[in-house]
């Protein structure tokens, strides 16, 4: 029988991991929980899924974020319905995922859920909870002091207009302030010491639930795809890096102008590189670079994974690194820059990590790696299937939510 109402709350529930993730959730507590989302956009909504706005809509909430400056304080009125809707189902735990589009307001929905008693989960897939601005803090120490002088906020793509990071800093501090129904998870260990180190976050009970990979699509397969392995050198080596999206710009997060420079280095290699092409100058990419563009299909990518003899990332920051995870339940070693949450999740024994930005250290590694697929690859994919089974993710869910009722059924003298 279910008896668990659980209520997700997500920017998307059919793109991107997170929308996975939550499936996967969904999937291995089916018996126990009965399951509703919330979401800012995508197609419309159903009984149990509820979509707050079009795209039209999220696109001026967009506009008037970068006018006021304030990210998370826009959507009053959608915000306002959501709040109709989640009064209709009455959820026994809401548990909050990456609401970070400009159309939910993170400090009305944070007030209302406090003022009403609510049961609430937030994990953190990114870092914006706890500094109150960035989804990537990457080295700044601005959030212990207040995001008091942010000089990131004017360089993106889309300036904003006006600095009020520190304003928007005090607004998440306060939404958590006195919010005793409110726990916190971490999908990794580095992530789960920088939400007890923030100040917004401190007091704030949080615990380690590491993301997990569909074990049913990302394992070590039996011989290679010839689709991805077009050259006929049965020597020649692969190397596989798999980002959001590739860029050769000088400040892009995801470090794509390093992996051009180790490409260039290395010729006697072939990089295929997975992810949306946001290159600027496409001329200046060495010729052992293939731009496979971004792979929406997760078998396909699977299968690049076991023909690859070695992923290669080049992030500055991960909170988790779901590429690395994947690439070792295929049975494919990683060496990879340090980021944070990577190397947190790793398996120690199949990954090396090195120093950001050092491309030296970076090809040193390739070469100690790139011949030791053949020998470890079985061994590696089993350690992996384990670590990252989506069933040890779901239970470790289903048991927080547990203890969350419990302990408010103690509160109450039931």
């Amino acid at each position: 029988m279910k008896n668990i109402k659980i209520l997700a709350i997500n920017w998307s529930v059919e793109d991107g991991s997170i929308a996975k993730l939550m499936q996967d959730i969904e999937t291995v507590n089916s018996d126990e929980c009965e399951f509703y989302y919330c979401y800012q956009v995508g197609a419309k909504g159903t009984k149990s899924k509820y979509r707050m706005v079009g795209w039209n809509i999220t696109r001026f909430y967009y506009m008037l974020a970068r006018i006021t400056g304030i990210k998370y304080g826009g959507g009053t009125i959608p915000t306002f319905f959501m709040f109709l809707w989640l009064n209709k189902i009455k959820p026994d735990i809401i548990h909050i995922h990456c609401p970070n589009f400009y159309n939910l307001n993170l400090y009305m929905l944070f007030r209302y859920l406090k003022k009403k008693d609510y049961r609430v989960i937030i994990t953190n897939h990114a870092e914006f909870f706890y500094t109150g601005n960035c989804s990537h803090a990457e080295d700044c120490k601005g959030y212990f002091t207040g995001c008091l002088k942010c000089e990131r906020i004017f360089d993106t793509k889309h300036p904003y207009l006006r600095n009020r990071t520190d304003t928007e800093w005090r607004k998440m501090h306060k939404a958590f302030e006195n919010f005793d129904q409110l726990q916190m998870t971490a999908v990794s260990d580095w992530v789960r010491k920088r939400c007890e180190e923030a100040p917004i976050t401190k007091r704030i009970p949080v615990r380690v639930i590491e993301n997990a990979v569909d074990e049913t699509i990302f394992y070590k397969k039996k011989g290679f795809q010839k689709k991805w392995r077009k050259e006929k050198i049965p020597e020649q080596k692969y190397i596989l890096n798999v980002t959001s999206g590739f860029s050769d710009k000088k400040h892009d997060l995801k470090g794509g102008r390093y992996l051009i420079q180790t490409a260039r280095e290395l010729p006697e290699y072939i990089f295929w590189v997975a992810g949306n092409n946001n290159v600027e100058h496409p001329e200046k990419i060495p010729s052992n670079i293939r731009l496979l563009g971004n792979i929406s299909d997760k078998h396909e990518l699977a299968d690049l994974y076991n023909c690859a003899d070695l992923t290669v990332l080049t992030s500055k920051r991960e909170t988790y690194g779901m590429a690395c995870a994947e690439s070792l339940a295929c049975g494919t070693p990683v060496v990879a820059f340090l980021a944070g949450g990577t190397e947190s999740i790793a398996l120690e024994e199949y990954t090396e990590f090195v120093e950001y930005g050092n491309v030296l250290m970076l090809k040193e590694a390739i070469y100690r790696w790139v011949d030791e697929k053949k020998t470890i690859s079985h061994k590696l994919a089993d350690a992996a299937g384990k670590r990252y089974a989506k069933e040890r993710m779901g239970k470790e869910y289903l048991q927080l939510y547990k203890e969350m009722l419990d302990m408010e059924n103690r509160r109450k003298g039931i």
